[in-house]
């Protein structure tokens, strides 16, 4: 049995600082910080790291640098029993990191560093053998997998069997309808939020988008809302699973660990609405700590997660 999902995407390293009430505009101005840490990241990262703390096998795919960092997200990621031997780790750039603010009233503000760029020849086909799903994570963040690289890739794991997904996130460029032109013909499950749902689509109305975006290939099209749970859209479907209600510490990676929770109720074959209960329940989960994965301990723990919520 293939129970192995492969993580495409972005890697870094997130240093995240919450809880101050607004940005000094005075070197002699100090503001307190609630909450700080520095976390195994990016959007694959994230996705691989909440999937193995649900107890599935997942290999990552991506670059870092040969750097402090970098060895910092290789020894995190193996820590949480990723497979890393499809990460690449470059020796002339530099591991990508973001510095994210997030203030007391939830507003967010980030630096980034320029990532590494992720070509083609990067990207070891045997990293498919014997897996069940290939997921490309923050597509649009990755400009140089955009097109043509992106559909060889997912047509070379659907010829070996595979399932494919792809999680839009945001378009680094603002360009987000040419990128994914002749690649979602080639993606059985698009993941997006609502905001990126009517960005892909050209259209305001969510259920509208939906049947737009399955007509350019997907068999399912789930769109994330949030706190207020998700949209999951089939050829005979249109499904609302409502969200859970938690005292939040931080929302980065959430959509990441939806993702996961997903995808690993897929694998299991449960139905719609139960999957989509499972997702919500583990991006719920995530945002009860900072980074992420902190907040997920097991498959079993969302599951009465679930259940609390259920007898409520």
């Amino acid at each position: 049995m293939r129970d192995r999902i492969v993580a495409v995407g972005e890697v870094a390293v997130d240093v995240i600082a919450t809880g101050m009430p607004r940005i000094p505009k005075k070197w002699s101005e100090v503001e307190i910080i609630e909450n700080f840490g520095v976390y195994p990241a990016g959007s694959a990262g994230y996705f691989a790291q909440c999937l193995a703390r649900l107890g599935m096998g997942c290999s990552i795919v991506g670059k870092i640098g040969a750097d402090q960092f970098g060895e910092f997200l290789l020894a995190e990621f193996q820590k949480e029993k990723v497979d890393t031997r499809f990460l690449k780790i470059s020796k002339t750039d530099e591991t990508a990191i973001t510095l994210l603010l997030v203030l007391r009233n939830r507003k967010k503000i980030s630096f980034v560093t320029r990532p590494p760029r992720i070509e083609s020849s990067d990207i070891d086909f045997g990293c498919l053998a014997g897996a069940s799903h290939l997921h490309f994570s923050g597509y649009l963040m990755v400009p140089s997998m955009w097109g043509r690289p992106t559909i060889t890739l997912m047509k070379r794991a659907r010829e070996e069997g595979l399932q494919t997904s792809l999680d839009t996130q945001m378009s680094i460029t603002g360009n987000w309808r040419k990128p994914l032109s002749g690649v979602l013909e080639h993606v059985d499950l698009l993941f997006l939020d609502q905001d990126e749902a009517r960005k892909v689509s050209g259209v305001s109305s969510l259920k509208r988008a939906g049947r737009i975006l399955l007509k350019r290939g997907p068999r399912t099209v789930v769109v994330k809302l949030g706190k207020r749970g998700c949209r999951i859209f089939t050829g005979d479907e249109d499904i609302t699973v409502p969200g859970y209600t938690v005292k939040a510490l931080s929302t980065v990676g959430a959509g990441d660990a939806f993702d996961a929770g997903y995808l690993y109720s897929t694998t299991m074959n449960w139905p719609l609405t139960r999957r989509g209960a499972f997702a919500n329940a583990v991006a719920a989960l995530s945002c009860t700590a900072m980074g992420c994965k902190h907040g997920i301990k097991s498959a079993t723990q969302a599951m009465r997660f679930i259940g609390r919520k259920s007898r409520n």
